[in-house]
Formats: C-alpha cells, sequence, structure tokens
C-alpha cells in the first residue's frame, strides 16, 4: 500500500517539475519542495534524488537562457542579464526551501516520535 501511494507521489513530483521546467514558474518550485517532502516522508530512499533535483532543476530550466547556442542558431546572442538574475534567484530559493522544509518535517518528525529531530 504505501509502496503503491509513494510512487502516485514521485509521478505528481516528477509532473510538477516538467511544469517547472515548461513554464519556470517559482510557485511550481516550491510544489515540488512541498511533494518531496511528503515523498521523503514515504520512502527515504528519495532523499538523495530529491535534493539533486531541488539543487539542478533551476539550472535545467535556465540553462537555455544561459547557453547561447541553445537559441536558435540565427537568433545567437549574449545571455539576457534579466533571465540570469532570475535563474539565480530560483537556484537559491530552491535551495533555502529544500533546507526549510527538510527542516520542518524532521521537527515534526521528532515531536511526534518523541526522539530527536531526524528523518
Amino acid at each position: 500500500m504505501t509502496e503503491s501511494f509513494s510512487l502516485f507521489v514521485y509521478a505528481l513530483v516528477l509532473y510538477w517539475s516538467l511544469a517547472y521546467l515548461r513554464d519556470r514558474r517559482l510557485w511550481q518550485l516550491v510544489v515540488v519542495q512541498a511533494l518531496a517532502v511528503l515523498l521523503i516522508s514515504l520512502r527515504i530512499s528519495y532523499l538523495l534524488v530529491v535534493q539533486t533535483c531541488a539543487i539542478l532543476l533551476p539550472f535545467i530550466a535556465f540553462a537555455r537562457c544561459a547557453v547561447p547556442g541553445l537559441h536558435n542558431r540565427s537568433e545567437s546572442r549574449a545571455p539576457e542579464v534579466s533571465a540570469l538574475m532570475t535563474g539565480l534567484t530560483h537556484v537559491i530559493a530552491s535551495i533555502a526551501m529544500m533546507f526549510v522544509m527538510h527542516g520542518a518535517y524532521k521537527q515534526l518528525n521528532g515531536l511526534l516520535t518523541k526522539r530527536e529531530p531526524a528523518y
């Protein structure tokens, strides 16, 4: 039962990750992070995947803005500074959300089990 539900949550994480890569909206990144914490609560084996995803998703989303070769060859130009700053903001926000949400999960887990905060 838990495996089925964790697979469903993992599918939701993948869906929202792909939606974030398509639209590059910060609220979608928040949804991905929240679903990722829920996924970790079901299966701790996803921890490394979730942490890696939290760092790499914004980089992948804004890679086409940073590397002019990924645009059409006829429109090859220098990367726009505003797009790079937005991408850097998303990276910092994603890492901060990861630390805050994982820390809150560990505190809640420790409180409910009456032990030290941990996964």
